[in-house]
């Protein structure tokens, strides 16, 4: 036997348990207990027998369940696993332990969505394996290691939704591969580093909902690849770099709720929407831009507006084009009279 799969079973109320006997099986090489709503702790369900009697296991997948207790140290006994997917449990708590760093092999580290909270352990950097790492929607505190620079192989890291503070360290720089950064939604601060320019690969950066603050810099232009762009609800300032123009592959960019940013959108942007794939745009709550927009900004208004694109992280994607700004005396168009607004 190679696969053990048990799914979409409704399984709420039961407490059920690998038997310690299935750790003989020395053939097997990935178990997957999933969308089963199952209600019982990791320690009862997976005896010990499993982790030190399994290392040539690759998956352990067990995703949307109700798991609750901690991530078992042992876990760092499985010495050839490279998927571990624990998310959306829930009921999962404690901390990431540092023996995850034992699992070399790991290609993929999925916990988000449960109720985990430590701070992440720098040793997860020796995780040169690693193509994804999912930490998004837990409690996590402290701030980013620096080590996480050393995942050489990294192209997705979710941070999203926690609450990790200091600043982004610019060893993420050293991620050539990356194609995916999300840290939205929690409590950096300072700037985002100048080494983040050289990730030639990234496809989407959010850093929204956090304390960043700095001038909005030229060097992000130099990310050709990037397709969504999100750095609203932040304390930027200053004006919107034409060097943004060469960012000719976005198509989505969230420059909300930045009431520092001023003077005029450069003319780059528009070329962004007319000539290359721009068409999502959000000016919400930047009150103290300025200018009349151009008609090609306007027309991502047009509701014949739509597109579709795909690629490492989206695909098959169907999106409404779409504008967003506050009507005021000093930004207008679109519609909106400057000499009417107030």
């Amino acid at each position: 036997m190679v696969v053990l799969s048990v799914s979409d079973l409704e399984l709420a109320g039961y407490q059920p348990r690998i038997p310690p006997e299935l750790s003989l099986m020395t053939g097997l090489k990935e178990i997957h207990i999933f969308f089963n709503d199952i209600s019982t702790s990791v320690q009862a369900m997976i005896p010990s027998q499993l982790y030190m009697g399994m290392p040539q296991l690759r998956t352990l997948n067990f995703m949307f369940n109700s798991l609750s207790g901690s991530i078992p140290t042992d876990i760092g006994l499985v010495s050839d696993l490279m998927w571990l997917n624990w998310d959306f449990n829930l009921f999962l708590t404690g901390t990431l332990p540092s023996e995850l760093a034992l699992l070399t092999k790991l290609t993929r580290l999925s916990l988000p969505v449960n109720s985990l909270s430590s701070t992440i352990p720098s040793e997860l950097g020796s995780l040169a394996s690693l193509v994804t790492l999912n930490l998004e929607h837990l409690s996590l505190t402290g701030a980013i290691p620096r080590e996480t620079g050393m995942l050489s192989n990294l192209e997705g890291l979710s941070l999203n939704n926690n609450a990790l503070s200091g600043n982004l360290p610019s060893h993420l720089g050293l991620l050539t591969g990356l194609q995916r950064l999300d840290c939205a939604h929690n409590l950096l601060s300072s700037t985002i580093p100048s080494d983040i320019a050289g990730l030639s690969q990234l496809e989407m950066m959010d850093l929204s909902d956090n304390a960043l603050s700095s001038l909005l810099l030229g060097h992000l232009g130099m990310l050709d690849n990037l397709q969504e762009l999100d750095l609203g609800s932040n304390q930027f300032w200053g004006v919107v770099p034409s060097e943004w123009g060469s960012m000719t592959g976005l198509r989505v960019l969230d420059l909300s709720n930045l009431p520092s940013l001023s003077g005029t959108l450069p003319i780059e942007l528009s070329w962004l929407a007319s000539m290359y794939n721009l068409s999502r745009l959000n000016l919400g709550g930047s009150s103290n831009l300025q200018g009349v927009l151009s008609e090609d900004l306007c027309d991502l208004l047009g509701e014949s507006c739509n597109y579709t694109f795909s690629g490492s992280w989206y695909a098959e994607k169907f999106e409404d084009c779409s504008l967003e700004f506050d009507c005021t005396e000093k930004l207008c168009g679109c519609g909106c009279n400057c000499t009417d607004s107030a």
